[in-house]
């Protein structure tokens, strides 16, 4: 899901607080009163949130609620307050130890092009902590300005899960994070995504993980013209692979191992193509015989990469024992073409 994130705006907030059962809900009879110092810590949360997070899209086989009430908001804005309260209940019904107490935020925003957008967060607290309400201006029941800044600012309050939707036709599409999970899709998945929200990851894991290393070799195959740096971007990208990371960033992977010149084309390049450059979902089951690449480092400075199935007898490389502690490497295929000057 493209976003300005940086012009992302929280206009309207209700929050209720949901513990764990047998406690009941406090739910707001309004929206809580909004200063500014409050609305950029909400739209501040969220920018950092999302950034990280999973681009979503309804699960038709969950039993989930939230998809139809967020579509409700979105076009009834006036149902903000009694729709957040069905929220409420729901992430109550379902919600079990140990999974934490909070406040759910329920807010309308704006995102950069001016379109709507509603916002969901779960803000974790102490187990033993409950929220009184106050009053609202209109008179309303609704926790107040002054206690949420009493729990963020005396830190008993963090932004843990956080979710932003927009219309899509005639439903919905989002980008979720789940910070207590440590950015791991299978938590995210079991409780945050598909039982409260209801929702599924957009792109398959191992769909999109071989999409960004097929395309990522492509770019580099194509516009990276210097033989060192071409070497130099298919290891790093075989290195993102076999990282213990969860996820992938291109922007990040980009500033660590690609060249000033080469950031930008190869981010835009990913964009073209419908790749994420953020928050993709790390899965090796299209891509086992990529990760098992096996690389010759020659003293000289040579360096051969070859896929294990092309290595061994009647095979177009061989590799065997020479004199002197040496290594013999040939290798027999047809040469598509070939460069002076290392371009």
């Amino acid at each position: 899901m493209e976003l300005d994130y940086g012009r992302l705006s929280v206009e309207r907030v209700v929050l209720h607080d949901v513990p764990l059962a047998p406690l009941g809900v406090v739910l707001s009879e309004g929206e809580t009163d909004l200063d500014q110092a409050l609305a950029n810590y909400f739209d501040e949360r969220l920018r950092m949130s999302l950034r990280k997070g999973f681009d979503i899209e309804p699960d038709p086989e969950s039993a989930s609620t939230t998809p139809v009430l967020i579509r409700g908001i979105l076009d009834t804005p006036s149902e903000l307050v009694s729709t957040s309260q069905r929220l409420a209940q729901h992430l109550h019904s379902v919600q079990k130890a140990p999974v934490s107490p909070g406040l759910l935020v329920v807010a309308v925003t704006r995102i950069g092009d001016g379109r709507r957008g509603l916002a969901l967060l779960k803000l974790e607290r102490e187990s033993g902590m409950r929220a009184e309400r106050g009053t609202n201006q209109t008179g309303e029941r609704a926790f107040t300005v002054d206690l949420i800044k009493s729990l963020i600012f005396t830190d008993r309050l963090r932004v843990f899960k956080a979710a932003l939707f927009i219309p899509s036709g005639t439903s919905i599409a989002g980008r979720a994070s789940d910070h207590q999970a440590g950015h791991d899709v299978a938590d995210l998945a079991f409780f945050f995504l598909r039982t409260f929200l209801g929702c599924r990851l957009a792109v398959a894991p191992e769909t999109a993980t071989r999409d960004w290393y097929e395309l990522t070799e492509s770019f580099i195959n194509a516009r990276v013209a210097d033989a060192v740096d071409k070497t130099t971007y298919q290891l790093a990208a075989l290195t993102e692979l076999k990282s213990n990371s969860p996820q992938i960033d291109a922007r990040q992977f980009a500033t660590a191992y690609f060249k000033t010149e080469h950031r930008q084309p190869y981010l835009r390049f990913l964009g073209e193509q419908g790749v994420a450059t953020e928050g993709l979902v790390k899965s090796l089951a299209l891509l086992k015989n990529a990760t098992q690449r096996v690389l010759y480092d020659f003293r000289s400075g040579i360096r051969v990469l070859a896929d294990p199935d092309m290595i061994g007898p009647d095979k177009p490389v061989t590799v065997e024992d020479a004199d002197l502690g040496r290594t013999k490497l040939s290798i027999v295929d047809a040469l598509n073409r070939i460069r002076s000057g290392g371009r």
